[in-house]
Formats: structure tokens, sequence, C-alpha cells
């Protein structure tokens, strides 16, 4: 179950870096109406909270959910409001960061 929590937080991560990254280079507020979804960011913190125990102290773990808790912030807002052509600057770098954590750091 572990594994498949991180697949899904991985693939989340990715998809937010690549819709974020395309908003960046062509923003419209419209666009951005659908990015932010607390839920999603509660889902994958209670995810990691729940890993095996032995995971929860490797360090790539613990700056996935810090970074993870950083996005909450920029990602609760209320619902169909739009982000700032900034506020998804700062979100595609969070995610970019932490993908790089999921695809660099993990593999060796």
């Amino acid at each position: 179950v572990d594994i498949a929590h991180l697949i899904s937080l991985g693939g989340w991560l990715r998809a937010l870096e690549i819709s974020t990254k395309t908003i960046v280079m062509d923003y419209t507020e419209e666009k951005t109406r659908q990015l932010t979804r607390r839920d999603i960011v509660e889902y994958y913190l209670g995810s990691l909270d729940s890993l095996h125990p032995s995971l929860l102290n490797n360090p790539n773990l613990i700056a996935i959910r810090k970074g993870i808790e950083e996005l909450m912030p920029l990602m609760d807002l209320p619902q169909g409001k739009a982000l700032t052509h900034q506020e998804i600057k700062k979100i595609s770098e969070k995610a970019s960061i932490l993908s790089r954590i999921i695809t660099d750091k993990m593999n060796g």
C-alpha cells in the first residue's frame, strides 16, 4: 500500500508541475481556477502520515512532506478563485523541486 501512495503522490506532483508550467507560459485566470484543491493536498499529507514507521524518517520523504505543507497556503483558496501569475509561478517552482526529489534523489 505504501508504494501505491508514493506512486500516486509522484504522479500528482508531476501533473501539478506540468500544468502550472504550462499556465505560467500562457497565463489566464480561468486556467488557474481548477488548481486550488486543498482536499488533494490534505489527502497526500494524510497518506504520508500513514506510511510504515520505518519510512517516516527518510530524509527525502521528510523534504517532500515539508514541501507539500508549504503548498497548502497556496492551494487553500475558495472554490473558483483565480490564482495570480505570481502564485502559479510559486506553485510551479515548488512542484518542480518536489518532483526532482522524487526523480533524482530517490533513484540513488
